[in-house]
């Protein structure tokens, strides 16, 4: 094949793609198209169909380079979850991002390909057979999303972003962007807005976002401070009047461990399930995981982002988006009484072990957990279960029944016993 055949034939496979994508097309339109794809890939024995010969050794970087080749083709970039060697890692990224996605799967001995698929949020992935050709997979990919609807395009993820074409700043690097904050009034309307100028967007370090064509701003709030070892914010728009307008989505992000490493709170989107799936490009880039994701109104907000204390009770009672299964809430540290009235033996400790928790006025005493606290005095925060005065709960109660279970006691078993009784009364 010489190098205009080769050129006329990535052209064709080129618009034979944009025709299968094409959900304004008829669907017997996009079914011809989808078969002359595969008649392309059978007809073709050369890497630019990316098929891989039979009996042929691929070279170490070759299968990265076809599945980046492919990935270039695709109009679902934006929700590709990247290549695997290993089924487990796979599952694990999918997990931790379980909105709708996909991802590929290549097994180095057998020079083999699966597309992993997540046709809908949280209800688990699905995927082809092993292929011998990259594009079958993909292909699979294609007549899963005809049947289902499943992925966005890239424009239809920019659009639920409200993201614009790219700007000039968007084109500088790092290094020459200006180390200096950015008045508020510089993006006042002139209409009588009230702007909060306590706001100021930090253009120092702006972070790009895989998957998002716009830099991401850090928010630096005034009297900030004492909270910012707890909160990080980033929105993906400079006008402050923007950011007042929108819901705030925020969320608890962890490390690889389950500890607790503060929230993040998304300003200035426009859709709420788009600034989720961007904290968790976010966590991704950072090695890190989302725990759970909720979302604020702008007051509610604006009124606890000063004091991790008012924060924290507006995330413990906020709207909830998505949250890892069988997770439990994060405290800070700072809002714990260390100190227990009622003494017994505690089972044994995991970092996965929640506190029992009191609540007295704005602090919350431990009821079990002596143990999970020695595990590391330094964490920011601790997964808990909370109990208040409110639930029926006393110290009386709990007394009662630790008199009555076996020790050492799990945390699990003192809750489920305490749940217990108050069911019956």
């Amino acid at each position: 094949m010489n190098l205009l055949e080769k050129a006329l034939l990535i052209k064709d496979i080129h618009q034979t793609i944009a025709m299968i994508d094409n959900e304004h097309l008829p669907l017997f339109k996009r079914a011809q198209a989808t078969h002359h794809l595969k008649e392309i890939f059978q007809l073709c024995e050369k890497p630019i169909t990316f098929r891989t010969p039979k009996g042929a050794h691929i070279p170490s970087e070759a299968h990265v380079h076809l599945s980046n080749e492919l990935l270039k083709l695709s109009k679902f970039k934006n929700s590709y979850r990247g290549l695997f060697y290993d089924r487990s890692l796979l599952l694990q990224a999918l997990n931790q991002n379980p909105n709708m996605g996909w991802a590929i799967l290549y097994d180095q001995e057998q020079r083999l390909w699966q597309v992993w698929l997540i046709p809908q949020a949280r209800r688990g992935a699905i995927h082809c057979s092993w292929k011998g050709h990259l594009n079958e997979g993909y292909q699979w990919m294609l007549q899963q999303q005809n049947l289902l609807q499943c992925l966005l395009t890239d424009d239809e993820f920019n659009e639920r972003l409200g993201i614009q074409p790219p700007v000039r700043a968007e084109q500088q690097t790092s290094e020459q962007l200006p180390n200096v904050e950015i008045p508020d009034d510089i993006h006042q309307q002139p209409s009588a807005e009230k702007i909060d100028h306590s706001i100021n967007i930090h253009q120092t370090s702006p972070i790009r976002i895989e998957g998002f064509s716009q830099l991401c701003f850090e928010v630096i709030f005034q009297s900030h401070d004492h909270i910012s070892n707890y909160l990080t914010c980033f929105s993906l728009s400079q006008r402050v009047n923007e950011m007042q307008q929108a819901p705030t989505v925020v969320a608890e992000r962890i490390n690889t461990n389950g500890q607790f490493l503060g929230y993040i709170a998304i300003l200035g989107i426009r859709d709420i399930q788009t600034a989720g799936q961007l904290a968790q490009q976010y966590c991704l880039q950072t090695d890190t995981i989302l725990a759970s994701v909720k979302t604020l109104s702008w007051g509610q907000f604006q009124a606890s982002y000063e004091r991790i204390e008012l924060l924290f009770n507006e995330y413990l009672h906020a709207k909830n988006l998505w949250q890892q299964q069988y997770m439990y809430p994060f405290i800070p540290a700072s809002m714990i009484l260390p100190q227990r009235f009622i003494p017994f033996e505690e089972s044994e400790a995991n970092l996965e072990t929640p506190l029992l928790l009191i609540k007295e006025r704005q602090k919350y005493r431990v009821l079990h957990g002596e143990k999970r606290l020695q595990l590391d005095p330094d964490e920011l925060g601790y997964p808990c279960i909370l109990f208040s005065r409110q639930d029926g709960v006393s110290w009386q109660l709990f007394r009662e029944i630790i008199e009555v279970l076996p020790q050492p006691i799990r945390a699990e078993t003192l809750y489920a016993q305490t749940q217990k009784l108050l069911a019956e009364h």
